[in-house]
């Protein structure tokens, strides 16, 4: 989804009547610009696919703990944990009311339409001039992180 943002922002750009160096400036502004957060609905997918140690997923299981994960200088890094679906929805809210004000904001989901759907209608309340886009995830992204996987990226006016 981060890199959708930037290839609408580079699209935009050129579809505008940008040169080719315009185009390209636009895409390293919008690389910039780009913040992501997503929370796992459980990380049996991640083990099973070898991204994710069994010990570490079996204690996240006996905890019933949902990984929240974002990106830092190009690396996946544990942005969190938290202990409910709901409480996860809460933290991808926060994400967005802390990054707002916001150019774009897309969601992603695997298998997870309802809650994509419910996630986009409050985050339109909180920034109703930016335009959220929800989409599915891909088959390799959505078989490592399962049913209920939810990606929250943002792309902000700084």
């Amino acid at each position: 989804m981060g890199l959708a943002l930037i290839a609408v922002a580079a699209a935009r750009m050129a579809r505008a009547g940008g040169s080719l160096s315009e185009v390209l400036d636009e895409t390293r502004k919008a690389m910039s610009q780009v913040k992501m957060l997503s929370m796992f609905d459980t990380l049996k997918y991640a083990v099973a696919g070898g991204r994710i140690n069994k010990s570490i997923g079996k204690i996240a299981s006996i905890l019933n703990i949902r990984p929240m994960l974002t990106f830092r200088n190009g690396e996946v890094v544990l942005a969190g944990a938290v202990r409910t679906y709901s409480k996860g929805v809460e933290k991808l809210v926060d994400f967005v009311k802390r990054t707002l004000p916001a150019q774009e904001i897309g969601i992603a989901h695997a298998a997870a339409h309802q809650a994509a759907e419910k996630l986009r209608q409050e985050i339109s309340l909180l920034s109703p001039a930016s335009n959220v886009i929800v989409s599915q995830m891909g088959a390799s992204l959505g078989a490592h992180g399962g049913p209920g996987l939810l990606l929250i990226a943002v792309r902000t006016r700084e």
